[in-house]
C-alpha cells in the first residue's frame, strides 16, 4: 500500500536523497555518513517503541525505515565500519517487529540484500542473523524466500561463504528458518534445498554440512513437500554423503541419516522411492536409521517390513559389542507399530528380542532401550495376549540378568512392566502374573533403597487397577497390596497410594 510516513521520516528520506555530487563526493560521505547512519538507528529504535505502544501511525515508519537503509546503502558509497555497525543496528530492531508484517519483511530482505552486496564480509554473519530473525515463525512467505534465494546467487555473498564458515552456518539457519514456514510451496522447497547445496560446496566444512542436513531435514518434514521435493532431498542427502566421506566428515553422516529418515517418514514419498532408500547401503547403522524411518511411512509394504528384520537380524550378528543397541531397538519398536506388520512378524521380531536380551554386551542405555521397547511393542495394534505374555517373559528375564542395577534403571524396567499391564491385550492372568511379580521383585536385598522400589511398584498397582481386564477378586488384591505399602513405607509413599 501507499506510505504515509511521518514528519522525522520524511526528513531523514530527503537527507538521504542529497546525495553528495561526483566532485564532492568522498569529504561528504565521510563527514555526513556516520552521523546518518546513526540517525536512521536511533529513529528505528523510537518507531518501534512508538508501534509497541499502539501508535497506528508507526506501522508506516517501520517500513518506511526499512526503505530509507535500502536507499541509503545505494546511494552512500561509505565503507566505514562505524556506518555498517549503525545500520545493521537499525535493521536487527526493525526485524524483531517483522511478525505478521509481511510488506516490512519484504523490505526488510531488500536491504539485506544490500548490505550484503556492499559491506565487508566479516559483516555478513550479522545480516544473515537479521535476514533470519525477519524469517521466523510464519514470517517466511513465498516471496521472502525467492528473494533469500537471490541474495545466496550474489557474487559478493559466495566470497563471504567461502571465507567464512559462520556465515555459511548463519546463511543455512535462515533457510531452515524460511523453510519451517507453513506458507513455502513445494517449488521454493526445492529452491531453498539447491541453495543448500550451493553454501556446501562454496564453504566445504563439516559445520557447514552438519547445519545443511538440518536444512534437507525440516525440508523433507515440511507438509508441503511434493514427491519431487523429497526425491531432490534424497539426492542432495547422497551426494553429500558421498562427499562427507571423502573429506572425512564423519559426523556430519549422522545428520544426514536423520534428513534420509525424515524424508522416508513424509507422506509425499512412494512405495518405489522407499524401495530405493532401502536398496542403497550406506553403513550398518546407516541402514537401521533409515528403515526406521521407513517403518514410518504410509507406503510400507509387508516386504520392505521384511528386509528390515532382515537387516535387523544381519546387524545384531555382527555387532558383538553392542554398539548399535539403541538405534537397533528403535528399529524394532517401529517395525512393531509399522501398519504393515502381521503376527508372523511379531513372532520373528521377539526372537530377535531375545537374542538382544542375553547379549553379554548389553550396557544401560541398551537395558532402557529394551525395557522401553518391551512397554511399547505391548501396546501396538497387532499385539495379542500371547505376545504380552512373551513381552512379559522377556521383562523378568532382563530384570534378572540386571538385578543389581541402578535406580535410574530400575524405574526404566518398572515404568516399562506398567506400561505392559496397561496393554488392551493384556487379560486378566497377565495382569495377575505381573502382580506377583511386583510383588516378588520388591525386595530390600536390592542395592536401591526399599521405599523407592515400593513407590515403583505402586505405578505398576495403578496401571493393573486401570486395566479394562481387571476382575473384581483381582482389584481387591490390588488394594491389599496397595495398603501393605503404605504400612511398609509410611507417608512417603501416600501420593503413590492414593493414585
Amino acid at each position: 500500500g501507499k506510505l504515509r510516513p511521518s514528519g522525522p521520516v520524511v526528513a531523514l528520506g530527503r537527507r538521504i536523497s542529497q546525495t553528495p555530487g561526483p566532485e564532492d563526493a568522498a569529504g561528504e560521505v565521510v563527514a555526513q555518513a556516520p552521523r546518518l547512519a546513526m540517525d536512521l538507528a536511533h529513529a528505528a529504535g523510537e518507531v518501534v517503541a512508538r508501534a509497541d505502544a499502539g501508535d497506528v501511525a508507526a506501522e508506516d515508519d517501520l517500513r518506511g525505515l526499512a526503505e530509507l537503509v535500502q536507499r541509503f546503502l545505494r546511494e552512500w558509497p561509505c565503507e566505514r565500519q562505524d556506518v555498517q555497525n549503525c545500520l545493521i543496528r537499525a535493521l536487527d530492531t526493525l526485524a524483531d517487529r517483522a511478525q505478521g508484517r509481511p510488506e516490512l519483511s519484504v523490505a526488510l530482505v531488500e536491504a539485506c540484500g544490500c548490505a550484503l552486496a556492499t559491506f565487508d564480509h566479516d559483516a555478513a554473519t550479522d545480516i544473515f542473523n537479521t535476514i533470519a530473525t525477519v524469517a521466523l515463525g510464519e514470517a517466511a512467505t513465498g516471496e521472502i524466500v525467492d528473494r533469500i534465494t537471490a541474495i545466496l546467487r550474489l557474487e559478493r555473498v559466495a566470497g563471504a561463504l567461502q571465507r567464512s564458515a559462520w556465515a555459511g552456518n548463519t546463511a543455512l539457519t535462515t533457510l531452515a528458518t524460511a523453510a519451517n514456514s507453513t506458507g513455502i510451496d513445494a517449488e521454493r522447497l526445492v529452491a531453498i534445498v539447491d541453495a543448500t547445496e550451493r553454501i556446501t560446496e562454496l564453504a566445504n566444512d563439516e559445520q557447514v554440512n552438519d547445519m545443511a542436513a538440518v536444512v534437507f531435514l525440516v525440508v523433507a518434514r515440511s507438509t508441503n513437500a511434493a514427491l519431487g521435493t523429497i526425491e531432490r532431498v534424497i539426492r542432495a542427502c547422497d551426494r553429500m554423503w558421498q562427499r562427507s566421506i571423502l573429506d572425512g566428515h564423519f559426523l556430519t553422516l549422522s545428520s544426514i541419516l536423520r534428513a534420509l529418515a525424515e524424508a522416508a517418514r513424509n507422506p509425499a514419498t512412494s512405495v518405489e522411492v522407499l524401495k530405493r532408500l532401502a536398496a542403497t547401503h550406506r553403513s550398518s547403522h546407516g541402514n537401521l536409521a533409515i528403515f526406521a524411518g521407513i517403518m514410518q511411512s504410509p507406503h510400507v509394504t509387508k516386504e520392505l517390513v521384511l528386509d528390515a528384520l532382515r537387516d535387523a537380524r544381519r546387524s545384531l550378528a555382527l555387532d558383538t559389542a553392542g554398539e548399535h543397541d539403541s538405534i537397533r531397538m528403535d528399529l524394532l519398536v517401529h517395525i512393531a507399530n509399522s501398519s504393515a506388520t502381521d503376527e508372523a512378524v511379531l513372532n520373528e521380531l521377539f526372537d530377535i528380542l531375545m537374542v538382544h536380551q542375553q547379549s553379554p554386551a548389553l550396557e544401560n542405555h541398551a537395558f532402557l532401550r529394551l525395557a522401553g521397547a518391551l512397554g511399547t511393542i505391548a501396546h501396538c495394534n497387532r499385539c495379542s495376549t500371547l505376545h504380552v505374555q512373551r513381552c512379559l517373559g522377556l521383562w523378568e528375564n532382563l530384570y534378572m540378568q540386571h538385578e543389581r542395577m541402578s535406580l535410574h534403571l530400575v524405574q526404566a524396567a518398572w515404568q516399562a512392566l506398567g506400561n505392559i499391564a496397561g496393554s488392551p491385550a493384556a487379560n486378566v492372568a497377565v495382569l495377575r502374573r505381573i502382580l506377583r511379580i511386583a510383588e516378588e521383585r520388591r525386595s530390600p536385598h536390592i542395592t536401591i533403597s526399599l521405599l523407592q522400589l515400593r513407590l515403583q511398584a505402586l505405578h505398576v498397582n495403578k496401571a493393573i487397577a486401570a486395566s479394562g481386564a481387571c476382575s473384581l477378586e483381582l482389584l481387591g488384591d490390588v488394594i491389599t497390596s496397595t495398603e501393605l505399602a503404605l504400612v511398609e513405607c509410611s507417608w512417603p509413599c501416600a501420593d503413590a497410594v492414593w493414585a
